[in-house]
């Protein structure tokens, strides 16, 4: 792995204290409970039925996902991430469960995969686009993932919406809309959109502070508007094939 981009973000989640709290300030709320729980789904339900799959989390961060792999019994799992603290954090989960022998840990770059191409059958890479700072880095990043993917293996990632109500107007340059995202996708000749959706219509933190009582039917209004209005979402779902 080369470093090729220096970013504020790569720079922040360096941070110890970031990684050691990164899990305990979203999901820790009934709210960012209920968002965890999604987000593991969308990862986990386009996982191929090969329990041997060469499967990649990009970007992995704490490691929720990677730790639901190999709970569901893959034993070819690659989990990377460009922190050194965070992977840390990967490692000490890794540890308690007892799953050393089924992943690998390194730190990546993931504007620049050190992988061979053709590599995983599966890519996952949620919560890291925003942190690129830049297009430049989201597309290389994208770019990266069909590289290392095999043909008839599936990327998924996300990217959070600057049309959203949460974010609407937001200058972060890495925020890009589903016009913009599909457009980056097609620019890439071999790689297909098989599914996009979206989720949070409201922002995570307005649901992090509705009481408890009111969460079921906040869920349920949330989800249709996101249903009926995707290209509004706070975060937009892309489940990518190559082939």
């Amino acid at each position: 792995m080369t470093n090729n981009i220096n970013t504020k973000s790569k720079e922040y989640y360096i941070q110890k204290t970031v990684a050691e709290d990164y899990d305990a300030e979203r999901f820790t709320s009934l709210g960012g409970k209920m968002f965890d729980m999604f987000e593991k789904n969308v990862v986990i339900s386009s996982l191929p039925q090969n329990k041997n799959a060469k499967i990649l989390d990009a970007g992995a961060g704490s490691g929720r996902f990677t730790i639901e792999m190999l709970k569901k019994g893959y034993v070819n799992v690659h989990s990377c991430d460009f922190s050194p603290a965070m992977l840390d954090i990967i490692k000490s989960k890794v540890s308690t469960f007892g799953f050393q022998d089924q992943v690998k840990i390194s730190r990546e770059d993931v504007t620049n995969l050190s992988f061979s191409d053709n590599y995983f059958d599966y890519i996952s890479c949620i919560r890291v686009t925003v942190n690129l700072d830049t297009l430049e880095n989201v597309t290389k990043a994208i770019r990266e993932f069909y590289r290392v993917c095999k043909p008839g293996g599936v990327v998924v990632f996300d990217i959070v919406n600057p049309m959203s109500i949460a974010y609407f107007g937001s200058k972060k340059n890495s925020m890009i809309t589903m016009k913009k995202a599909k457009a980056i996708i097609k620019s890439i000749p071999g790689i297909r959109v098989k599914k996009v959706f979206g989720s949070r219509f409201l922002s995570q933190t307005a649901f992090e502070k509705t009481p408890a009582s009111l969460m079921g039917v906040t869920n349920n209004i949330d989800k249709l508007f996101s249903y009926l209005f995707p290209f509004f979402c706070v975060r937009i779902y892309f489940v990518l094939t190559k082939d």
